[in-house]
């Protein structure tokens, strides 16, 4: 059963292919998510039905593994949603090649995002949060299908840390980028020489 397993991969990493530069949104659920990670689940799904309908033993238990290695794919995609160079002209800094490292321990760093693109990143942060929910959901549908034998060794905890890290960077990012379009009124703010203003206090009648 080699050979399907392998075929198996190759769709999946057509999936993976397709999401590295597809932006589209499906908003028919809760939270508007990429129509990417919605098509990989169901991709997945499928892909369940088709091997246990022949096998639900070791073949089965090997394309878990291919599931687990093009989820962890899938997050560092997330990870690295920006925009294209066509659609980045108005980014002076975007994210810089160290922020990654910085912002996940916690450092700040000096950048800015493009007016409306904080849109992309919400939708981002919305897909991961789909992605670690819906993983498990998967492992319990997977462990409750496959070989008992294999059961205790189904474990996705990995590929749901995985979403959960890349939720925390971008959060991050949008709350530091919001912030530094407030740079300008800041600077504003502190030119002010305000011990020449007059304060108008409450006058008793």
């Amino acid at each position: 059963m080699g050979p399907y397993v392998a075929l198996e991969r190759e769709q999946l990493d057509e999936q993976i292919a397709q999401a590295a530069s597809d932006l589209s949104v499906d908003t028919r659920g809760e939270l508007p998510v990429f129509v990417s990670s919605t098509n990989l689940f169901l991709y997945i799904k499928k892909s369940i039905t088709r091997c246990t309908v022949l096998t639900r033993s070791r073949t089965f238990f090997l394309l878990n593994k291919a599931f687990c290695d093009n989820l962890r794919k899938f997050a560092s995609i997330l990870s690295n949603k920006y925009p294209s160079p066509s659609t980045a002209a108005a980014v002076i800094s975007l994210v810089p090649p160290s922020a990654s490292s910085s912002l996940l321990s916690g450092g700040t760093a000096n950048y800015r995002i493009s007016s409306g693109y904080e849109i992309v990143i919400c939708h981002v942060i919305n897909t991961c949060e789909y992605c670690s929910e819906t993983i498990e959901s998967l492992q319990d549908l997977i462990a409750d299908k496959i070989d008992p034998k294999f059961k205790d060794q189904v474990d996705m905890t990995a590929e749901q840390d995985a979403f959960q890290v890349v939720t925390a960077k971008w959060i991050k990012i949008l709350v530091a980028g919001l912030e530094r379009r407030l740079d300008g009124a800041y600077r504003e703010m502190g030119s002010i020489h305000w011990g020449t203003m007059s304060i108008l206090g409450e006058e008793s009648g």
